[in-house]
Formats: C-alpha cells, structure tokens, sequence
C-alpha cells in the first residue's frame, strides 16, 4: 500500500506542478494528506479499529480514521519540505499577481 500511495502521490503532484498557477485548484499539502488512503484501506481490511481522534481531525480528515494524514509536510520526514511549500506559495501568488497587475494595465 505504501508503493501505491508514494506513485500516486508522485503522479498528482507531478500533474499539479505542471499545470498553470492560475489551473491548479490545490496544493502539494493537499495530495500528500490523502496519502493516509491506501495504508487506512489495509487496516480497515485486516479489522483494525480506528483511533480516537479529536474533533478538529475528525472535522478536518474525516476519512482519515487512523490519524495518518500529514499535517505538515514536516511530517515526512524531510525539514525542507515545509519551507517549499511556502516558496510554492509565494511563487504562485507572484505569478497570479503579476498577471492580474498586466491584464488590469491594458
């Protein structure tokens, strides 16, 4: 389940980073949570009870019934990911900005 979940997670982000800023309807942050799909479907398989989770996870990852989604993208492992996700999104926002700011010049 854990090969499953790095190839698709790897084919989203490759699908979202090569789309156009003004396409891309999420962010790295969001596929890497759904990770948690095919290792919970293993567990539910076997009969593992799911985890008490607090309300703000349970409102926030309701699938997610074993507390496996990444909060952060700390949370794999590799402390330069957290700062990427933020020079994605700055990036991103400079690029949609400088469009807004050219169309509006015209």
């Amino acid at each position: 389940s854990g090969e499953r979940a790095a190839d698709r997670i790897g084919r989203d982000l490759r699908e979202l980073i090569n789309q156009d800023p003004g396409d891309q309807s999420g962010t790295p942050l969001q596929i890497v949570r759904e990770a948690y799909r095919e290792p919970t479907a293993v567990l539910r398989e076997l009969g593992i009870a799911e985890i008490v989770r607090d309300p703000f996870e349970e409102r926030a990852f309701p699938h997610d019934g074993y507390g496996l989604a990444p909060k952060a993208l700390n949370d794999l492992g590799d402390p330069d990911a957290g700062p990427l996700m933020l020079a994605w999104g700055l990036a991103k926002a400079r690029v949609l900005r400088i469009r807004a700011d050219s169309a509006r010049e015209r």
